[in-house]
């Protein structure tokens, strides 16, 4: 499924009478070229505000041997600091294989934070609307 294909799959399931929050799914220590333009095509088709709404998850499998802190590795990514600072640093990790009711509960607090801070707003469709309007008007 091409980057394109996935931005109309999500834009068909942002509902008129709901709030949204994203969970942006990265593959642990793989915030390559493909997945920061996916960052920009996402931003550019719901707009700026959309990161307010936004949480990081990021999954793998990685041995525990090797396994450092997510907010070491972020740190050491230019662009994946910057996003994630967008998304005022609310991030989870899941291993692959492992049940984590921590991550969960994070995941969860991550998600009532984000309803907390917008007033029960997050993300809208007619925010969408707005940010495609936008970007017609950019092109």
């Amino acid at each position: 499924m091409s980057d394109e294909d996935v931005i109309r799959e999500i834009k068909m399931w942002i509902s008129e009478s709901a709030r949204h929050v994203f969970l942006f799914v990265l593959e642990i220590n793989r915030f390559n070229a493909a997945k920061r333009r996916m960052v920009e095509m996402v931003r550019f088709s719901f707009g700026e505000e959309v990161t307010k709404s936004m949480i990081l998850v990021f999954q793998g499998k990685v041995p525990k041997h090797e396994r450092m802190p997510v907010e070491e590795a972020i740190a050491q990514a230019k662009h994946l600091r910057e996003f994630d600072e967008q998304c005022s640093q609310r991030h989870v990790v899941f291993y692959t294989g492992e049940e984590d009711q921590c991550a969960v509960r994070k995941l969860k607090l991550h998600i009532d934070n984000i309803v907390q801070e917008s007033e029960g707003r997050c993300y809208t469709h007619e925010m969408m609307i707005l940010a495609q309007k936008r970007s017609m008007k950019d092109d």
